[in-house]
């Protein structure tokens, strides 16, 4: 039984649910997007889809629009603005929001990013039915992946793009045959994570351990997105890249310390971490950091001002 559905999405987990979902009983009636999104217009546009780019989605003249289409099913997948109560009423079926974390433990924003901050070892991709709350609703399916020691945002994201469309087409052919089972979240139970903003991917050498600053580096590295960066002589520098070792080094946090073929170590609160390729905005040439850091002396990271 095919459902009215109508998909809201932007980036690349819309581009890649958008194509699995043509095929089945959620093939949506039409697509929104945030203005500006081309790629997704342009997917649209070549499954013979309309397409619309409301600049406000709970704008009432926007939600008539979508309340003459008589929808059964709303489905977000990376749609960044916040929908309201109005907007909920709307289809008879509910909507669905696809979340990159694992539920519920990484509720609200960044979530793929925070639990690599956190070192975690397994990320988990939910599909869940929205509520009035952030993250809460029930959850009608959910897979968990692994993260691997060294895996950076951009991989765990991949892993979720090949997760999310099988997992939507199986979610929506359930609701389609009435066969759904939604599992109710405690929202007592869980925690939420606030959105995060380009200042909080800074290192700060000396309240960092090598894991913690090697979990940053990780989590902010991926296509579009900045990097961790520190400072070197007064200049943001971005890195993109850093492993931890397994020997012991001492000296203080933010230092150079010695340069190794892979890349240079750098001292974190008890030991080295090693920086294996870095960049200098606004350029974001990626460079190894051979090239630009050297010994004697010189110390990463805001030096205090001298009077």
């Amino acid at each position: 039984m095919a459902l009215k559905s109508v998909f809201f999405g932007k980036g690349a987990r819309a581009l890649a649910c958008l194509r699995a979902m043509t095929a089945g009983p959620g093939a949506p009636i039409l697509v929104v997007t945030l203005p500006g999104d081309q790629a997704l217009a342009a997917l649209a546009g070549e499954l013979g889809l309309p397409i619309m780019a409301p600049p406000r989605v709970n704008d009432p003249a926007f939600l008539a629009e979508l309340a003459a289409l008589d929808p059964e099913l709303f489905t977000l997948a990376g749609y960044t603005q916040i929908v309201r109560r109005d907007f909920l009423a709307l289809p008879r079926r509910g909507t669905i929001n696809l979340h990159g974390g694992r539920l519920p433990y990484y509720r609200g924003g960044s979530p793929i990013n925070w639990q690599i901050i956190n070192g975690e070892t397994v990320g988990g991709c939910a599909i869940i039915l929205v509520d009035e709350g952030v993250d809460t609703g029930p959850i009608l399916a959910q897979q968990l992946y692994d993260i691997g020691p060294d895996d950076d945002a951009g991989q765990a994201t991949q892993k979720t793009l090949e997760i999310f469309p099988p997992l939507l087409v199986t979610v929506i052919e359930q609701i389609a045959a009435g066969q759904e089972r939604p599992q109710p979240q405690d929202p007592l139970h869980g925690t939420h994570y606030c959105k995060r903003y380009p200042q909080d991917g800074e290192i700060i050498w000396h309240r960092m351990s090598a894991a913690q600053a090697h979990n940053l580096v990780r989590a902010l590295n991926g296509p579009g997105l900045p990097g961790a960066f520190t400072f070197l002589e007064g200049s943001k520098l971005a890195i993109h890249q850093a492993r931890r070792l397994p020997g012991a080094y001492a000296g203080p946090p933010g230092r150079v310390a010695p340069k190794l073929p892979e890349g240079s170590v750098v001292m974190c609160q008890h030991t080295g971490l090693l920086v294996c390729q870095v960049s200098l905005p606004p350029d974001g040439t990626r460079l190894h950091p051979n090239q630009m850091l050297r010994l004697g002396g010189q110390t990463l990271g805001r030096q205090p001002r001298l009077p």
